[in-house]
């Protein structure tokens, strides 16, 4: 299969406006195996970019490969920010491969660090790294390279060149030259990647080369026209990866250990533990970058609400109904992404679906724990009384009382 790309329009360069305030650049280094920490990071970063108006972000990329799951995630997080005058400069600095030139190709612009920078052979694998066969290959090449047309508006390069570091089934061609014979996925040096072909002439696949972020900021807005600020992977992105890893499991046992606290007289182990357990998981999401306190907020109010049911309403259910729906809103809220400045009406369907089945999958083991605990707790004969129920239904009386009652007529 050959792919031939034919010249089309350039786009114009990149420019700052002159007589801009200064602006900031925040750098966000993605190095090394791309996993959900990186997401976590990411995420944060451009999230606060929205909110601080800061429209320039350096993706400062080092990686041989890692999750492609999350590379996607990733690459969505990319795309949701670049919008209107924000832009993203990916920085591939020594080497962007397999999952790591996924993210480089989400950006506005591409450059690399100058004689060492490679990117390419995006290969795409089964679980445990089996290889696809060809029809699979293939299907996957065009989807994503479809995908990353759609991301890089009128970088016509782009999309093909990442089919072809995908299948090395392809052959790709530009302006009848071979940039890729069949037999191997495309992996490009800085410099291959920066040559022009067509008319009008457009670059491969790099806008340019930079040594470093500063340099690039310095390229982009010129000397002296721009600050800095750079972010770094934190503790709390490192845990909340295995906090959210086991996510339905910490909410499925905080439910449990909350529906054995409602059926028992009182507040105890089992209510304090359960809102622990809880606030453990919405620690994870909070530090994966999904959403801020919102959720934990709702969440102390549907407790509020359990309270007041139990303790002056009860009966009624209107306390407790609010609060379920309380409690269940923040769950699913923490768990959806959700950026600054956007309402629950521009979130998509498809942005609710992963915490909907994770909160629905959570709800389930919790109520077939809950079940299976009433099932095996043991009935203890004998707690009200050891006899048989009497005949008018009252309980049997134990035969020590029985020795102990005064007997009409007795001693």
């Amino acid at each position: 299969m050959r792919i031939n790309v034919m010249a089309g329009p350039a786009m114009p360069p990149h420019s700052i406006p002159p007589g801009q305030p200064l602006p900031k650049v925040y750098v966000v280094p993605i190095k090394g195996e791309i996993d959900a920490s990186q997401l976590y990071l990411l995420r944060r970063a451009l999230k606060e970019a929205v909110e601080n108006k800061v429209d320039t972000v350096i993706l400062d990329l080092n990686s041989s490969g890692g999750r492609m799951d999350v590379a996607l995630e990733m690459m969505e997080a990319i795309a949701k920010f670049s919008v209107e005058s924000r832009s993203t400069y990916a920085l591939v600095n020594d080497q962007a491969m397999a999952a790591g030139s996924f993210i480089a190709m989400a950006a506005t612009e591409i450059y690399f660090k100058p004689g060492t920078a490679r990117i390419g052979e995006a290969a795409a694998e089964a679980p445990g790294g089996a290889e696809l066969d060809a029809a699979t290959r293939r299907a996957l090449s065009g989807f994503f390279g479809g995908a990353v047309r759609e991301l890089a508006k009128g970088e016509r390069y782009r999309g093909p060149v990442l089919q072809a570091m995908m299948d090395s089934d392809l052959e790709l061609k530009v302006d009848n030259e071979v940039i890729k014979p069949k037999g191997k996925r495309l992996a490009l040096t800085g410099e291959e990647a920066c040559r022009p072909f067509g008319y009008p002439r457009q670059k491969l696949l790099g806008a340019g080369l930079a040594p470093d972020a500063d340099a690039l900021a310095r390229q982009l807005l010129g000397e002296g026209n721009y600050a800095l600020k750079n972010f770094e992977r934190t503790w709390p992105e490192t845990v909340a990866r295995g906090i959210n890893a086991i996510a339905p499991l910490l909410l499925g046992a905080g439910i449990l250990l909350l529906l054995m606290e409602f059926r028992s007289p009182g507040f105890g182990l089992p209510g304090l533990a359960g809102i622990g357990v809880l606030l453990i998981f919405f620690v994870g999401q909070y530090a994966a970058g999904l959403t801020g306190g919102g959720p934990v907020l709702l969440f102390g109010i549907g407790i509020g609400l359990f309270a007041l049911e139990l303790l002056f309403f009860s009966g009624s259910m209107l306390c407790a109904i609010l609060g379920l729906f309380c409690f269940l809103g923040s769950i699913i809220w923490a768990m959806t992404d959700v950026w600054p400045g956007e309402t629950f009406g521009g979130v998509t369907f498809s942005a609710l679906g992963w915490p909907l089945l994770k909160a629905g999958l959570a709800l389930l083991m919790a109520i077939g724990g809950f079940l299976l605990l009433r099932c095996l707790r043991p009935k203890v004969a004998g707690a009200e009384g050891d006899g048989q129920p009497d005949e008018k239904g009252g309980r049997a009386v134990p035969a020590q009382e029985i020795g102990q009652a005064e007997v009409p007529g007795g001693e």
